[in-house]
């Protein structure tokens, strides 16, 4: 691994999980997507790992991860609705992935009240729905 690379590593936890980082050097990596299955770690956030690839803890966290569930929702209604509410928030405000159906991850920054945030995200669904249907 050389510093800009880009690389995968693996969590940890009962449920081991590969995502991708890039190598910053001195075995700190930034975390180049929202992992699905772990709160510890998430997009932008700097990890350090061995050098086998093992995440062994975060150095900065920038954001915190937000899961929807979107039961009985069809995927496409529910990627509509991201987007259609990203575009509607301050600029790097949230970014989103897919995870296992119906579940979406989505990361936010850390300085941003994320209860406040899950509450707002639920009324503008119900609203979204309302106008687009379900």
């Amino acid at each position: 691994m050389a510093k800009g690379d880009i690389v995968k590593l693996c969590t940890r936890t009962k449920m081991r999980e590969n995502f991708w980082a890039e190598d910053m050097g001195d075995g700190t990596f930034r975390v180049q997507n929202v992992v699905a299955f772990s709160y510890r770690y998430t997009l932008d956030d700097i990890v350090k790992a061995t050098r086998n690839g093992y995440v062994q803890r975060v150095v900065q966290r920038v954001r915190q991860n937000v899961f929807f569930d979107f039961e009985g929702i069809s995927r496409e209604k529910a990627r509509a609705f991201l987007d259609w509410l990203f575009e509607r928030l301050p600029k790097d405000s949230g970014k989103w992935e897919g995870m296992m159906w119906p579940y979406m991850a989505c990361a936010i920054p850390i300085n941003e009240d994320v209860e406040a945030f899950g509450k707002s995200v639920n009324v503008f669904f119900m609203m979204w729905l309302a106008e687009h249907g379900s």
